[in-house]
């Protein structure tokens, strides 16, 4: 019987079924990942104007590369760590719950990185922003899996993880035309733009079910 609903399954176009609440979460859910993967990539090109100008050193110098590293290296500590973490709380308390706290954790952080007032704040608020980031991707794909149908749960998933290049993109475009062309932004102001994602929570809490 098994194998025959799954031969069932596979004769099924992947939108078969779904409602508007499918789509819905499967939008949160890219959402999620498309601006977790867009702070991800703002870091990685103010990293370096934010050393230097916190350190009060030139860029090429060895010690903004040094620090560099070590906010780099606890961002993916972070990120490893929220994955682990935030997985097992998502258990406990639902994805729902556990993929707004992980959104909070890494716009919130993002946005406090354009505050900070020497390496290593930022780099604490890096490792904070980390947790938020390995835990958002496990809350949210963990949803769209758990309300997706089978048929139609590959596809889905194949999507949100798609976004990310969207999220990569917009970072590279924020920083070439509001930094580099521009200059309406410094490092900061970058910073301050990946509180954006916050908006999401809105949609989480009064429209998405656990």
């Amino acid at each position: 019987m098994a194998y025959a609903q799954a031969e069932a399954d596979l004769g099924k176009g992947w939108r078969t079924g779904l409602t508007g609440y499918h789509y819905l979460v499967l939008f949160v859910a890219c959402c999620g990942w498309l601006f977790d993967t867009m702070d991800q990539w703002l870091f990685v090109a103010a990293k370096g104007p934010a050393m230097a100008e916190l350190l009060g050193l030139s860029p090429s110098d060895p010690e903004v590369g040094k620090w560099v590293g070590w906010a780099t290296t606890w961002m993916i500590l972070g990120w490893a760590t929220g994955g682990i973490v935030f997985g097992i709380i998502g258990d406990r308390i639902g994805r729902t719950w556990t993929m707004a706290i992980t959104i909070l954790l890494y716009a919130g952080f993002t946005g406090l990185s354009g505050i900070a007032q020497t390496p290593t704040q930022l780099t604490v608020f890096r490792f904070l922003t980390g947790l938020g980031i390995g835990g958002e991707f496990a809350a949210g794909a963990s949803l769209v899996a758990e309300t997706f149908p089978q048929h139609a749960r590959t596809t889905a998933l194949a999507i949100v993880q798609a976004t990310s290049a969207i999220g990569n993109i917009m970072a590279g475009v924020i920083w070439l035309v509001f930094v580099s062309l521009l200059g309406w932004l410094n490092w900061r102001g970058v910073f301050f733009l990946g509180v954006a994602p916050a908006f999401l929570l809105f949609i989480i809490f009064f429209f998405i079910k656990e």
